[in-house]
C-alpha cells in the first residue's frame, strides 16, 4: 500500500498530521504537495517529520474503537495511532451470530432439499451421501449455536465463531 501519511512531532508530541500530496505549512516554511513523496525519510525525520502505522487494531465486528491517539514512537522513528476499544453488547452480538450461523445452516441445506420433497412426493430414497451431509450440517449447526449461546464473555465468543468448518458434500 505505502506509506499515506506523516505527522509533525515537536518534543515528543505530535503537533500535526500531513497527509500525502496535501501542501502544509511548518513555522511559516510552505511546503509543496509532492515534498513528502520526494524527500527522503531522513531528510523528513530531520525536519521532525515522521511516518504514521498503524497499531495492531481489534475485530470491529466484536469491538466499538472509542478513541484514537497519535503517539511518537522515538525508538522506531514513526507516528503510531493507537486504538482505544470498548467490547459491544455480548446479548446483542451473540444474536447476530445466531442469525449469521442459522441462514448460513439455512444456505448450505437449500441446494439439497430437493432430495426431501422429491421423496415425500414419489417416495425415491434420498442418497446416502446427501443425507449424511445434511445431518452433519444440522449438527454442526447446533454444536456452534449451543457454544454462542454458553458463551459468557466476548472474547468466549470471538472463540466460539473464529474458523468454523462446515461439512461439505
Amino acid at each position: 500500500i505505502g506509506i499515506l501519511m506523516f505527522a509533525l512531532v515537536r518534543n515528543g508530541m505530535v503537533q500535526q498530521r500531513l497527509p500525502m500530496d496535501v501542501g502544509f505549512s511548518i513555522e511559516g516554511q510552505q511546503y509543496s504537495p509532492n515534498w513528502l513523496r520526494v524527500v527522503s525519510i531522513e531528510e523528513k525525520n530531520s525536519q521532525g517529520i515522521y511516518e504514521v502505522v498503524e497499531d495492531s487494531k481489534k475485530d470491529e465486528r466484536f469491538y466499538w474503537s472509542t478513541e484514537e491517539r497519535l503517539v511518537f514512537d522515538p525508538i522506531n522513528k514513526k507516528v503510531v495511532i493507537r486504538h482505544e476499544y470498548r467490547e459491544k453488547d455480548l446479548e446483542g452480538l451473540r444474536q447476530s451470530w445466531l442469525l449469521q450461523v442459522n441462514s448460513i445452516t439455512y444456505n448450505s441445506l437449500l441446494p439439497t432439499d430437493w432430495y426431501i420433497i422429491r421423496k415425500n412426493e414419489t417416495g425415491q430414497q434420498i442418497p446416502e451421501d446427501i443425507a449424511q451431509v445434511r445431518v452433519a450440517i444440522r449438527q454442526r449447526s447446533k454444536e456452534i449455536t449451543d457454544k454462542i449461546s454458553q458463551a459468557n464473555s466476548v472474547e468466549d465468543l470471538i472463540k466460539c465463531v473464529s474458523n468454523i468448518e462446515w461439512p461439505q458434500r
